[in-house]
């Protein structure tokens, strides 16, 4: 399942004072389905405190392209997926910055990369799934699922892993700070991970939006061990409804 956002007033936000620091090194990852073809800055993610945010995005540097980056109050700096998405399609993508450099993954793939020295630093205090809400705008349009980030640099092996459907709970565990499946079945949406890991719980509250049909993610058990991705125990497990599998 997920969540259906319509472009113009619907969103997901929480206001809690993270205690995982966003930090080089780190890595976020969400599933983006966009509904349209058009202009402009549309957010799938944001992490923020005060001016900083650190972000998953369309629109900024192309239209229709995802982005990984960070805005330090006063500049960009990210990387473009430098894939046009097609409008009704799943895709995954998962951003790393190791302090030098920002990549994004798309589906998997061989990521696009970005040079640069300037990452972020901040405790975030909003947490924004289809909109930014400093701004009041750039709403996402079309539907989002499973989103998360980590407090490490995911490898280009547990990015294909989550691109083949894996939860973001069972790659790499011990580094995951909030997790936000958006199943789209209860308001608020809730972060199950957040207070397991010590971040802190950020339950997201629905304005608008609406279930959807999701990507095609796995169910309750993970594949077999892959290069050690997965880990032999797993916390208590959670109750999820199954994903539709297309």
């Amino acid at each position: 399942m997920a969540r259906s956002f319509n472009g113009t007033t619907d969103e997901l936000a929480a206001t809690v004072t993270l205690s995982s620091t966003v930090v080089a090194p780190v890595s976020a990852m969400v599933w983006a389905n966009n509904g349209v073809a058009a202009a402009g800055l549309r957010i799938a993610l944001m992490l923020r405190n005060a001016s900083l945010q650190l972000y998953m995005r369309v629109g900024g540097l192309a239209s229709n392209t995802m982005e990984f980056g960070y805005w330090n109050g006063s500049s960009d700096h990210r990387v473009a997926s430098g894939t046009t998405m097609t409008v009704g399609t799943w895709y995954c993508f998962v951003g790393t910055y190791d302090g030098t450099t920002y990549r994004i993954y798309t589906n998997g793939g061989t990521p696009a990369t970005a040079a640069d020295a300037t990452g972020p630093s901040f405790a975030p205090l909003n947490e924004d799934i289809g909109y930014q809400d400093d701004t009041g705008s750039r709403f996402w349009n079309g539907s989002i699922a499973e989103v998360a980030w980590w407090n490490v640099v995911l490898t280009s092996l547990e990015a294909s892993a989550l691109a083949a459907g894996v939860r973001a709970r069972d790659v790499r565990p011990s580094a995951l700070r909030n997790w936000w499946p958006l199943d789209g079945l209860t308001t608020p949406e809730p972060d199950l991970w957040g207070a397991f890991s010590g971040s802190g719980k950020a339950n997201l509250t629905a304005t608008g939006t609406a279930s959807a049909f999701g990507p095609p993610l796995t169910l309750f058990t993970p594949p077999p061990a892959m290069g050690g991705i997965f880990p032999v125990s797993l916390p208590p497990p959670f109750t999820l409804m199954p994903q539709i599998v297309t």
